[in-house]
């Protein structure tokens, strides 16, 4: 029956044969090219979603362990320090010569000194940059090697040694390191770059910036043995905590909090914080008495 009426309409048993495996080659070819499609599509969904970063998301807020508060607000200062006696914040202001940042030489931009005293709240221009007082790191030959890892810096402390290296000799490292009673152990995970950047006098504190693509502060309590970061700023990939600096005395640490948007040559310009630790670092005695 529908050979014949097939035949009705002019076609016979072999075109309607070679019909059909044609429309079924069409088919599977046309399926195949949406299955490609699709799975492409699938793939780049992929490559675009960003991996979580557990350690970042794993960080208490470092308001359990200090008051913060914000010291300037014109998003152009930038290295901060403290003075010898740790009452004064020393850093640099850069007054931009033209509106667009992206564009100003830096030839152009005037450079100004500036202090704020904590004790006071008073913030002024200075005539000079006070001398930095830094707790000096050991010679590079007195550290440990791991693996093929150059030494970069380091700190002997009452809570071990800590110490940074890295793949390749330079003043930035990949890895940070903390060797305590034989035992080494690395304290920031490898997934991205850290870079130790200051401690305290016993090393209870050590302030870390973590991965430099979108730097954040990490501070490490030794003795509790935990690792705090800026949960306010976690939300928003924009703001970026860079030179992050311990006083002399251990009760404060300074951070440069930027948006991004302001630059000196490659560093980042922004609004200088003040952490005032609730625990001031007792200079070592209390740990020395823990070993």
């Amino acid at each position: 029956m529908e050979c014949q009426v097939f035949n009705f309409i002019g076609i016979d048993n072999l075109d309607l044969a070679v019909y059909f495996l044609t429309m079924n080659k069409l088919i599977t070819a046309s399926t195949l090219i949406v299955i490609l499609l699709s799975g492409c599509s699938r793939q780049q969904k992929k490559e675009n979603v960003a991996i979580p970063d557990y350690f970042i998301s794993g960080l208490a807020d470092i308001g359990e362990i200090a008051v913060m508060r914000q010291l300037t607000d014109r998003m152009s200062d930038f290295f901060p320090y403290f003075s010898h006696d740790s009452n004064r914040i020393c850093f640099t202001r850069v007054f931009q010569s033209k509106s667009d940042n992206s564009t100003a030489d830096p030839a152009d931009n005037e450079i100004k000194p500036f202090l704020f005293d904590i004790r006071t709240g008073d913030l002024y221009m200075a005539d000079s940059w006070p001398e930095q007082v830094e707790i000096m790191p050991l010679p590079k030959d007195e550290l440990p090697r791991v693996g093929d890892e150059l030494p970069i810096s380091g700190y002997s402390t009452a809570y071990g040694l800590f110490f940074s290296a890295g793949q390749r000799a330079a003043e930035k490292s990949s890895a940070i390191y903390l060797s305590r009673n034989g035992v080494l152990r690395q304290l920031i995970p490898g997934y991205k770059a850290a870079y130790l950047e200051s401690i305290s006098p016993s090393g209870r504190y050590v302030a870390i910036t973590y991965n430099p693509e979108s730097p954040k502060l990490i501070v490490y309590d030794s003795a509790g043995d935990r690792f705090y970061g800026f949960q306010r700023f976690d939300s928003s990939s924009a703001f970026y905590q860079v030179m992050p600096v311990i006083s002399g005395d251990g009760r404060y640490l300074a951070v440069v909090v930027s948006d991004g948007g302001s630059r000196l040559n490659n560093d980042l310009l922004g609004n200088i914080w003040l952490l005032e630790f609730k625990q001031p670092d007792s200079g070592g005695k209390q740990a020395a008495d823990k070993n």
